[in-house]
């Protein structure tokens, strides 16, 4: 009726921004929205088109009951819009010399009637500093953030013999002049 045609108003405009695919329907008298994008690597997200963030631009722009999971949500899609790969809109923008810049992809938003948790793959440099991060990214965007798991930058220098040696490989097998990538 006229709420599907409402959403499916919104999807196009938000497929229209993001860059997104979204589609509506109605099934058994709710509203099933998806979203499709598709993947880039860690190094270049600004390749790729997330389809978690296009979900989470289409929400927000829903007339949603107004309340604490309504403000979570419009939150966390202002902090990670669809082109929010560097961490800019969430106050989290760093990068160095070494290793570039920070990148930052939102994974999997999981729901329940209880609230929602998302997921981030944030990488940073090595220069940064994790606890200051995580304390900013928390601070910036107002959402509470619990760190599942962490890993911490890794470098090894483009003129160390096993870089070098890969580069070789690289280039006998391509033909093409292969290059270090932050």
């Amino acid at each position: 009726g006229a709420q599907l045609h409402y959403v499916k108003g919104a999807a196009s405009a938000c497929a229209a921004q993001t860059g997104a695919t979204v589609s509506c329907e109605e099934e058994n008298g709710n509203i099933r929205i998806t979203a499709y994008g598709f993947g880039a690597h860690a190094s270049h997200p600004d390749t790729g088109k997330n389809a978690a963030s296009a979900l989470l631009t289409l929400l927000s722009a829903l007339p949603l009951a107004e309340g604490a999971a309504a403000d979570k949500l419009r939150a966390l899609a202002s902090a990670f819009p669809i082109e929010g790969y560097y961490g800019q809109y969430a106050g989290i923008r760093l990068w160095d010399d070494v290793s570039g810049e920070l990148t930052v992809n939102l994974g999997l938003i999981e729901a329940d009637e209880k609230g929602f948790a998302a997921t981030l793959d944030i990488r940073y440099p090595i220069t940064a500093n994790y606890e200051m991060l995580t304390m900013l990214l928390g601070d910036n965007t107002g959402l509470e953030v619990s760190v599942q798991s962490h890993m911490p930058p890794h470098y090894v220098s483009a003129k160390s013999p096993l870089v070098q040696a890969l580069l070789r490989a690289y280039e006998d097998e391509t033909g093409l002049e292969g290059a270090c990538l932050a």
